[in-house]
């Protein structure tokens, strides 16, 4: 299995993903909001590691600011260099809730069904028109 890291810029999009992570048996200092922390490990995931950009803000920061490529399905193994998984969603919600199904997904290869709903559709990042919000590291 991969090993999985969660992004999340904002503070809710943050705590999103340290529920995921806790829920999911995803180790704490596998989160972060830190941008330059977020982007090194995008940058350096290789095959071995699952980067997840929780929320628009830190899909927007990865591909505008850093960037990076996105995965719109789920993926259960590492992708590439500069590659990261779009949790991305509509709403805050959306976005936990594709964090929690693309993590799930990552471990154990199917998403989490049944769900009393789909996956909510991902925000596609190149095409919303977002930008950079002139973040370095």
């Amino acid at each position: 299995m991969a090993s999985l890291y969660l992004y999340g810029a904002t503070f809710e999009d943050r705590l999103a993903a340290l529920w995921t992570a806790s829920v999911r048996g995803v180790a704490a200092d596998h989160v972060t909001g830190d941008y330059c922390t977020a982007l090194d490990w995008a940058q350096h995931a290789g095959t071995t590691s699952i980067v997840i950009a929780v929320g628009v803000t830190a899909a927007n920061n990865l591909y505008y600011c850093g960037g990076c490529a996105y995965t719109d399905g789920p993926v259960d193994s590492g992708v590439s260099d500069s590659t990261f998984e779009n949790a991305a969603g509509s709403t805050g919600q959306d976005s936990f809730l594709l964090a929690n199904g693309l993590v799930y997904y990552a471990q154990t290869g199917a998403l989490p069904y049944p769900l009393p709903y789909p996956l909510p559709a991902q925000v596609d990042i190149a095409a919303d028109g977002g930008s950079c919000s002139g973040l370095a590291c």
